[in-house]
């Protein structure tokens, strides 16, 4: 266990027997040396040079600082043996570390440690800045110190021996390899139930949590240590860029847990606005590495962290006890983060041991919010096995239902068209006509309305010679032989009854329908079909036609073309007549 204080003799720290461990804060004398005007090389040499003070309790908490920081402890090892011993400065963000004993034999060691090495280099395998040495038997030594780093400057200082320096290391691998550890099985708990449920929020709770992680591997220099130890920069540009995306994305679930009616929204716009800032921030420091940029970001988070908690406290008042789990969740996260942040600024905050504070709060916000989840979402908790087969097979039936409501309506358009087609020459059939012919003889604002009935020649005869087959030919090449002489857009061919075809022709008026009668019998004229191995034969049609008058009705229309065709076909048949 560390003593309250540590013996001394003089103003030196006593070093004897073979356990000892001490916190060197009484012990440690410092001086600030600004821009580093002071040759290190000289100090070394002469420590006496510099006008050291007794360090208090706020000076071994200093914060973001420009300067170069001097440490000093004198030591007397009052044993007849030599002893090992091992200096510690507890906070592993330090970017340059330099050690040095001077003895008063003449004896002398240093070491150089700090972030600004790859791992592999420093003295001891540390996390934090730590120097080995021996103090032969009955010697006074001064071991000597000098700090730099952009990053906040802390040096709480303890000397420990071999055993205890391990031990030490050992328990606090263990507790941080402990809180690592449950909030890595959080996440997997959370990953499991967003496979689970097919949800997104427990997937980006766990992703949360993932962030949390990462602020406390890259401050607490684990991952410097195991991974990237040989990459030294690279714990500068993660370091700020993991505290502002853990801002971000803490600070926003957090607030997707809270009821939305209780949040005013300028509240939610400062927030983001936090976010950005720190974002931003984060970018910069990871660029241009500067204790100004790291002081805003700590300022940023810090300043968000409040807003948020007074916005869960409000919220509570508003929401009564729903919110109480999410409210101590992110209580629990904003005072650890504030206290952190007071200490790496330096403002008195209570000092714990570096990182504790908010490694025990990002703990306790992940389990808060991981019991509190199933409350906060009821609708998104797992269904059971037999609710989710109902819903399976609903959607199957619906799916079913669906495909055969398109099958009706293929039919059913089907059927329609067959209702009002000729199966065999595929032209429009007489009640398709018939109605065609009513509807537009009731529309007053159409044009002329002109009808040609017309009928194949001899067509009994092709049928007596050749056969039906035959004659169901004739009928389907005249049919479409027909076709082509007309508009497609606008022009109705229909089957009139056995041989007999009629044509709609709408805006058109007799003279028209005298053009199309004659374009009609030519074209059919010359068509020749066959009708048995190697022969062709030829038919002609005749044609009556007939334009819709004034005040007449379609019957009118029909009947005079009726006329006009019979006229045609007692005249000799192969023409046209019109309807007088």
């Amino acid at each position: 266990m560390d003593a309250p204080a540590a013996a001394t003799s003089g103003h030196a720290l006593v070093v004897s027997g073979e356990r000892q461990q001490h916190a060197l804060d009484d012990a440690l004398r410092l001086v600030e040396d600004p821009g580093e005007r002071v040759d290190a090389g000289r100090v070394l040499e002469d420590p006496d040079m510099l006008p050291w003070k007794p360090a208090t309790a706020a000076a071994l908490h200093i914060g973001p600082s420009r300067s170069r920081w001097w440490l000093r402890v004198d030591l007397h090892n009052t044993d007849d043996l030599p002893r090992e011993r091992v200096v510690v400065i507890h906070h592993p963000t330090l970017d340059d570390a330099r050690f040095a004993l001077l003895c008063e034999g003449g004896y002398s060691d240093a070491a150089l440690s700090g972030d600004s090495l790859p791992f592999s280099a420093r003295p001891l395998p540390d996390r934090q800045p730590a120097f080995a040495f021996v103090m032969p038997p009955h010697e006074r030594c001064t071991l000597v110190m000098a700090i730099t780093s952009a990053d906040t400057v802390h040096f709480p200082l303890s000397l420990f021996d071999r055993t205890s320096y391990g031990v030490q290391q050992q328990r606090d691998y263990l507790l941080r390899g402990l809180g690592l550890g449950m909030q890595a099985l959080v996440v997997v708990l959370g990953l499991l139930a967003a496979l689970a449920t097919r949800r997104l929020v427990p997937a980006h709770f766990s992703l949360v949590v993932i962030s949390q992680a990462l602020v406390v591997v890259v401050l607490s220099d684990l991952g410097y240590e195991f991974i990237w130890g040989e990459l030294p920069r690279l714990q500068k540009i993660l370091a700020p860029l993991a505290i502002g995306i853990a801002w971000w994305l803490t600070a926003d679930f957090s607030l997707r847990l809270l009821p939305a009616g209780a949040l005013p929204p300028s509240g939610r716009t400062a927030l983001q606005a936090s976010w950005l800032a720190a974002l931003l921030l984060a970018m910069l420091q990871a660029m241009l590495p500067d204790t100004l940029h790291l002081s805003l970001l700590v300022v940023v988070v810090a300043l968000g962290m409040l807003l948020l908690l007074a916005m869960t406290l409000g919220t509570v008042l508003v929401a009564g006890a729903r919110a109480g789990v999410v409210a101590a969740a992110i209580t629990a996260v904003a005072v650890a983060t504030l206290v952190e942040a007071g200490g790496l600024l330096g403002l008195g905050m209570p000092q714990l041991p570096y990182l504790v504070a908010l490694h025990a709060g990002l703990l306790c916000w992940a389990l808060l919010v991981a019991g509190g989840l199933p409350r906060q979402y009821p609708e998104r908790r797992k269904q059971p096995m037999a609710d989710q087969e109902i819903n399976r097979r609903v959607a199957e039936r619906t799916r079913e239902l669906a495909s055969t409501v398109a099958q009706l309506r293929s039919t059913n358009r089907e059927l329609d068209q067959l209702a009002v087609t000729d199966s065999l020459t595929g032209t429009f059939n007489r009640r398709f006509m018939d109605n065609t012919l009513a509807r537009r003889a009731a529309d007053d604002g159409q044009g002329p309305l002109s009808f040609i009935l017309f009928d194949i020649d001899h067509f009994k005869q092709v049928n007596d010679r050749h056969g039906h087959q035959a004659g169901d030919r004739v009928l389907r090449a005249v049919a479409d032989c027909v076709q082509q002489q007309l508009r497609d857009d606008q022009d109705i061919l229909c089957r009139y009854g056995g041989e007999e075809f009629a044509v709609i022709l709408p805006d058109t008026d007799l003279e028209g329908a005298m053009a199309v009668a004659e374009k009609i019998r030519t074209a059919v004229a010359g068509v020749e079909i066959p009708c048995a191995p190697g022969n062709t034969l030829r038919v002609t049609v005749s044609l009556g036609v007939s334009t819709l008058r004034g005040g007449a009705d379609p019957a009118f229309l029909v009947g005079s073309a009726d006329r006009a065709l019979y006229d045609a076909k007692r005249t000799g048949r192969n023409r046209w007549h019109a309807a007088g």
